[in-house]
């Protein structure tokens, strides 16, 4: 399963997928891509991996579980949960703010006192409980070479969006555009009703 949603991270735009893998595969794949520059993180994330990652947070999820948590978050459907976008620059800030002798959790994973990866972005999962916040870090390597697996997915996300796009063309009154129109519209129509209500209420008051 695969989902992909605009997310508004800091100003800037990106895309963000989320694809769920089947019986032997990963269990998570996370793309980004930053809509200005077309510049593109991907990370791949095992069950074992995702399980030991959970576990060092004292909030331990299975894989199957906090997959579909990162889907939530990423969609927005969940008000316990959310994303976050880090470069290595921000969590080397955090380092330094820390004891710089030590390793830092940071966001509930160990971020070694090595200087990080610089073209490397960090997926901060949030999981807001009711006293406390439980943060997963999902590390992503920049693609600078797209895979013939990756390029696949890409073509075929570019083919829907056309066909969104065909769609609503055909069918402009489901469009997004037509759908502010109707809400413009209405808005207007409350305002003309409002303006006559107040028109009333200064004649019964003259």
């Amino acid at each position: 399963l695969e989902y992909t949603r605009r997310v508004d991270f800091d100003g800037v735009w990106y895309e963000v997928t989320t694809t769920l893998g089947k019986e032997g595969q990963a269990e998570l794949m996370v793309e980004v891509e930053a809509e200005t520059s077309g510049e593109r993180w991907v990370g791949s994330f095992s069950s074992s991996y995702i399980e030991t990652l959970t576990s060092k947070t004292g909030n331990f999820k299975r894989a199957s579980t906090f997959a579909r948590m990162v889907v939530s978050a990423v969609e927005g459907s969940a008000e316990s949960v959310y994303v976050d976008l880090l470069t290595s620059a921000d969590l080397e800030a955090l380092r330094r703010r820390r004891h710089s002798a030590q390793p830092v959790v940071v966001n509930g994973g160990v971020i070694s006192s090595k200087p990080p990866i610089s073209n490397r972005r960090y997926l901060i999962v949030t999981y807001a409980v009711e006293f406390d916040k439980v943060h997963y870090p999902l590390p992503l390597d920049i693609e600078n070479e797209p895979s013939a697996m990756s390029l696949r997915r890409q073509l075929r996300r570019a083919k829907k969006k056309i066909a969104t796009m065909i769609e609503d063309q055909r069918n402009p009154d489901n469009s997004p555009i037509a759908a502010l129109k109707t809400q413009l519209n209405a808005m207007r129509r409350q305002r003309e009703t409002d303006r006559a209500e107040i028109i009333s209420l200064r004649r019964r008051l003259a």
